[in-house]
């Protein structure tokens, strides 16, 4: 439905954008920072009945990398991080082709994601 593309967008799409925009200002005015947004897979490969999602994550994609050349001259990294299938509660009551996706591809749990600690550095 509409209302649940519209709550998908808000939430990865413009609340990325906001909390970015927010830190950014910060970030300026001391000639230095970065910004991690986290992505997803679902960015760069299609998911069944994830159509908002794909698409808010993919423009989570975008959103990184202008801002990166926006906030670049201002000591700013903007880094985007696309982990793989990683098991939430969500996930969990998803259907059996998609549990048993996960259980073969999990690469993490949340919080436990290994590419955040190299984007750290």
């Amino acid at each position: 439905s509409e209302e649940a593309w519209d709550k998908v967008l808000d939430v990865n799409l413009k609340g990325t954008f906001l909390c970015s925009q927010a830190a950014a200002q910060h970030m300026v005015a001391q000639q230095g920072g970065v910004i991690i947004n986290i992505s997803s897979v679902g960015a760069f490969a299609a998911q069944q009945q994830a159509s908002a999602y794909c698409a808010s994550k993919a423009g989570m994609e975008g959103l990184t990398k202008a801002m990166a050349l926006e906030l670049s001259p201002h000591g700013v990294r903007v880094v985007g991080i696309a982990p793989g299938d990683i098991m939430v509660e969500k996930n969990q009551q998803q259907s059996p082709w998609w549990q048993n996706h996960l259980e073969k591809n999990q690469q993490g749990e949340r919080f436990q994601i290994p590419h955040v600690e190299l984007a750290l550095r």
